[in-house]
């Protein structure tokens, strides 16, 4: 345990605890939502309220702010909700870091990850709650996602493998859980710590050194929608995928497949080729490779959840 512990850097923090506004028997959730934010004031309040107005309410949403120079912590603070905890590291650490230093205050048995610029579905965590507690065997849980642009205009849907044995079937590509839908056990993410110098895909580093001890799954239904822009920055997604790239080499080398390291690799950055002809053509319709369509049932839902989230001011 003690290795375990020293995974997660002791720095000092603030505590801002808002006025409370829900019920006393809140007081021990059952999951802790982490999400780690810098400078996303113009997004934030929309993904803190998808939160807190989810259906399973027995939660808390540790906030880690990692150096903001907006108004961040101000629409933070703006929640009457005592169940919104408010975490200030004393110098900028990084993704993978602040998520570390979110699971060691964590103290509920779930785990649950959420962005700065994504909205989550209000039935997310009673869904991933309920997978979790009717089947023991698994540590982690994704869904599927709804794209969305910078505006919140829906652009498709991603789907992804639903059971472990197809999720890891090709992890030097990729192992497909979208990182800010993740829920999973807490003893799972105290045993998997990020690698907090991987500030690049440092979930997909993660889930390759974790896979083979653990037992992942996605469900179907889109529970989350996905902010993404459709214009690519060709040198700065360049540097994204070489860093993957190379994850990718290393990981396959150390275990003695460096074949598959190499296609896998390779796959990365084909893929930033073809991003890079999006980009270059100036239609953003190209981009329409990167999406799933959408059924109209659920574009119908979640436009009616998108334009509930459109609220300037938190409630009370």
């Amino acid at each position: 345990m003690e290795q375990i512990v020293s995974c997660f850097p002791k720095i000092d923090i603030c505590w801002h605890n808002t006025q409370s506004s829900v019920r006393s028997e809140l007081m021990i959730p059952e999951c802790d939502v982490i999400l780690s934010f810098r400078d996303a004031e113009s997004t934030l309040g929309r993904a803190v309220r998808s939160i807190l107005e989810q259906s399973h309410e027995n939660l808390r949403l540790i906030a880690i702010d990692d150096g903001s120079s907006d108004r961040s912590l101000q629409v933070l603070n703006s929640f009457k909700d005592s169940r919104v905890h408010v975490v200030t590291n004393d110098r900028t650490l990084g993704l993978p870091a602040s998520l570390n230093r979110g699971v060691g205050l964590s103290t509920a048995p779930f785990i649950a990850r959420m962005d700065a610029d994504d909205i989550s579905h209000p039935s997310r965590l009673a869904e991933q709650l309920k997978i979790l507690e009717n089947r023991k065997e698994l540590d982690l849980v994704g869904s599927a996602v709804v794209c969305m642009d910078s505006k919140e205009r829906l652009l498709g849907q991603r789907v992804y493998p639903t059971e472990h044995s197809e999720i890891i079937q090709r992890p030097y590509r990729s192992i497909p859980i979208a990182h800010p839908t993740w829920c999973g056990r807490r003893e799972w993410f105290m045993k998997n710590p990020y690698d907090s110098k991987c500030l690049k895909s440092q979930d997909q580093a993660l889930l390759r050194s974790a896979r083979h001890d653990s037992r992942f799954a996605n469900l179907p239904q889109p529970l989350l929608a996905y902010r993404e822009s459709t214009a690519i920055r060709p040198m700065a997604t360049l540097r994204s995928r070489r860093f993957l790239a190379r994850d990718i080499l290393r990981s396959a080398t150390s275990e003695r497949r460096p074949f598959a390291g190499l296609l896998g690799a390779a796959g990365v950055l084909s893929r930033w080729s073809l991003d890079v002809l999006v980009w270059a053509s100036g239609n953003p319709r190209f981009a329409t490779h990167r999406f799933q369509p959408l059924p109209h049932e659920l574009q119908i839902e979640w436009q009616s959840i998108l334009g509930d989230s459109h609220v300037t001011s938190p409630r009370g």
